[in-house]
């Protein structure tokens, strides 16, 4: 079994990066949120909204200052400074010291960055790198192209997945044939992908848990393996 992963939202939790990095910018343009009221910045771009949309309908400014700033928080969101907010999700050594124990499967680490050498660093950090076969990096403007190009690559030689927790994953899923698994804990809710009629997840193990080809175990908490403070 191929299984492709999405990293930001799914393996990686780098909500505190976004909302830090929104604040930051905010401050530079004169806006002084602190961190503590930004904290419903990945809720609410979690139901399909953009940040453009949240620095208008929830911050209230004025369309040319939201854009300044939007733009910002783009140019500044994979900055090492914050890259090292970023955390695992608990389940994640779990799922693939699973999966990578059988030799008839390959995970492939597949997302959108502007920077691919501070991501592989970031990976060697969390200590992902050594889990994927191959890690491909598409440019975030152009991630659901990229992505279906990728996955298309690879043709129909072997049963293959896509987790991920946007709707670039779904799309490619629809584009190529290969079955998703949508996350609801990162950057799309339970209520975005109930409103598409998308069965979605709270994390990977019940993910992988409801998919037939999939051979997770049985969780068991004394193999989760967790990063230190």
């Amino acid at each position: 079994m191929r299984y492709f992963f999405d990293l930001d939202g799914t393996l990686i939790d780098s909500s505190q990066r976004h909302t830090l990095v929104l604040s930051s910018v905010l401050s530079e343009s004169n806006f002084p949120f602190p961190v503590e009221r930004l904290q419903n910045f990945i809720s609410y771009k979690s139901h399909g909204f953009s940040t453009l949309d949240y620095l208008n309908n929830v911050l209230g400014m004025d369309s040319d200052t939201s854009r300044t700033v939007a733009h910002m928080w783009v140019e500044r969101i994979e900055d090492p400074d914050y890259l090292k907010y970023d955390r695992l999700y608990d389940d994640v050594f779990f799922v693939l010291d699973s999966l990578g124990s059988s030799h008839s499967n390959e995970i492939m680490f597949i997302t959108a960055r502007k920077h691919p050498e501070s991501l592989l660093d970031e990976l060697d950090s969390l200590d992902l790198t050594e889990y994927a076969e191959e890690i491909f990096v598409v440019d975030p403007v152009h991630a659901a192209v990229e992505k279906i190009n990728i996955l298309l690559q690879f043709g129909n030689t072997r049963s293959s997945l896509i987790i991920g927790d946007t709707e670039v994953e779904y799309h490619a899923s629809l584009a190529t044939g290969i079955p998703v698994l949508l996350l609801n804990r990162g950057f799309r809710c339970k209520e975005y992908w109930d409103g598409l009629a998308l069965p979605s997840y709270p994390n990977l193990f019940d993910a992988l848990r409801h998919y037939p080809l999939s051979s997770i175990p049985e969780q068991s908490n004394n193999v989760v393996r967790k990063q230190s403070p």
